[in-house]
């Protein structure tokens, strides 16, 4: 890290353009549980993220197996799932940000 703040002195970069990484580190502490109270959303996205990851896991297995086992399943659900695939992300992630 020492190396990238010499850098970062000689070649004269503004801190609030690239700040050291010491500075950046000290503001991770300062700011963790007091200040902006970083430490309690990370805590909160973390366990969204992993309740999300974990729901999706299981309702891709279950649909999974149910259209592997049952052809009527597979019929209803096939196209679904191409249709689901065939969105791209880019525009399927406001539409469910606005929704939820």
């Amino acid at each position: 890290m020492i190396g990238w703040e010499l850098l970062i002195d000689v070649l004269g970069i503004k801190s609030f353009v690239l700040p050291k990484p010491s500075e950046i580190v000290a503001a991770l502490q300062q700011n963790w549980t007091e200040g902006f109270g970083i430490f309690p959303s990370a805590r909160a996205t973390l366990i969204e993220a992993a309740g999300g990851l974990i729901i999706g896991t299981v309702a891709g297995v279950l649909v999974a197996f149910a259209s592997a086992r049952w052809l009527s399943a597979r019929h209803a659900l096939l196209p679904l799932a191409v249709a689901a695939g065939a969105i791209p992300i880019i525009a399927f992630a406001p539409l469910m940000n606005n929704w939820f």
